[in-house]
């Protein structure tokens, strides 16, 4: 929400919240608590609902959502007004890892403020962070280049400054300035160069079993059930929307033509089973063509979860060779689909085709490697169900059937 201390990107950042979390100072500790959030708060990787927090504590808005990094810091001494507390908390969003990681602005906690997602309008202009002379940067886990963005060279010549002030300013303390100021803008030049030029190694590809876990609970199988009796599974369909799944648009005409027939068509999934509503497909969709095969359908009740939707820049972003990890139901059963993007197809509904060689399960998602959907599985027609060979939906697609439903 706009009023918290820490407010989160609403189109990016949505396993967050809009209320999600607290810190609360009480008898001298930080204390974290959940206060109800869809997914859950996480510290150090356990799930927690509340929590002491210690220095070097990292905490997560919902698994492979916003992480936040503790600080803990002494009180001040010496000249000056005294602080309320014997300690300050700083919370420091991590930057998700990648060939360049840029710092994000560090936001100072006080007791009681909540952590949380803003609604899906227009944010408000974040505050303008006040950086303290001693603040460093994220620490990059072991292994990965030590690279500097544009907050942290700010850091850098925000302390180099504080230190001349506590020198005095002379001559010689101008020139510690002039000299940190130019190796900071150094490190941060070649840190970009070094990726741009001999780039970041191995391609990062998706965590299955961490795709698996945070997007368990948004996943649903769509069954129809006989009238005569016996179940047939669908396809697979996932919640983007608090009453709102998407799947694609061949399912949706499958679930009107069990209807007409007579079964009754459920969604079930690991969190428990809803009933379908309304339904929608793209506009653009032709019936036994590859292209806009995209639908949604209006659940009764509210999904336990949400998949992170990409946002149309990571979309754009989407290249031949891209690594992708579909995740859905091929029975009773949800498993995992590593595969790689073959070929980008742009399409005249003013979408994307994904061309990939692995079969997957009719509608399942599918994840880059920051755990966001990009698109999702389709089956080439005449190929049947149960997973056969199929292409990718690009995720424009499907932001733009949500949009016209707003």
């Amino acid at each position: 929400m706009p009023d918290s201390d820490i407010a989160f990107d609403p189109h990016a950042d949505l396993d967050a919240s809009g209320r999600h979390a607290e810190l609360r100072r009480e008898d001298g500790q930080w204390i974290l608590v959940d206060v109800g959030s869809r997914n859950g708060t996480w510290v150090n990787g356990e799930r927690v609902g509340r929590a002491t927090l210690k220095d070097g504590d990292e905490i997560e808005c919902g698994p492979g959502g916003p992480r936040l990094r503790v600080e803990l810091r002494p009180p001040l001494v010496g000249p000056g007004p005294a602080r309320p507390d014997a300690a300050t908390m700083q919370a420091t969003p991590v930057a998700d890892a990648g060939p360049v990681r840029v710092d994000a602005p560090t936001v100072n906690a006080t007791p009681g403020h909540g952590v949380g997602a803003m609604p899906q309008t227009t944010p408000p202009p974040p505050p303008t962070p006040t950086p303290t002379p001693s603040q460093a940067p994220p620490v990059p886990p072991a292994g990965e280049p030590k690279l500097y963005g544009q907050r942290t060279v700010g850091l850098m010549i925000d302390e180099a400054l504080e230190k001349a002030r506590a020198e005095g300013g002379g001559g010689a303390a101008r020139w510690r300035i002039a000299v940190a100021v130019l190796v900071a803008l150094l490190f941060a030049t070649f840190g970009v160069l070094a990726v741009v030029f001999l780039g970041g190694g191995d391609v990062e590809r998706p965590d299955p079993g961490h795709v698996a876990a945070s997007n368990a609970a948004a996943l649903f199988r769509v069954v129809a059930t006989r009238a005569e009796g016996g179940d047939e599974t669908l396809c697979t369909a996932f919640a983007v929307r608090p009453q709102l799944v998407a799947t694609t648009a061949r399912c949706v005409l499958a679930i009107e033509a069990r209807r007409s027939a007579g079964a009754t068509i459920d969604l079930r999934g690991a969190a428990g089973t809803v009933t379908p509503g309304r339904m929608w497909r793209h506009p653009a969709y032709v019936e036994g063509q590859p292209g806009a095969d995209v639908g949604l359908v209006q659940v009764a009740g509210q999904t336990p979860s949400l998949a992170s939707l990409a946002a149309l820049d990571q979309l754009r972003g989407l290249e031949d060779g891209a690594p992708l990890l579909a995740f859905g139901y091929a029975g009773e059963v949800a498993r995992t689909v590593e595969t790689d993007v073959h070929e980008v197809v742009a399409l005249p509904a003013g979408g994307v085709r994904l061309e990939h060689a692995a079969p997957a399960p009719e509608g399942a998602p599918l994840f880059d490697a920051s755990g966001a959907v990009v698109g999702l599985h389709a089956l080439t027609p005449g190929a049947g169900g149960g997973g056969g060979p199929g292409y990718g939906v690009g995720g424009e697609l499907l932001l733009g059937l949500l949009a016209g439903l707003n």
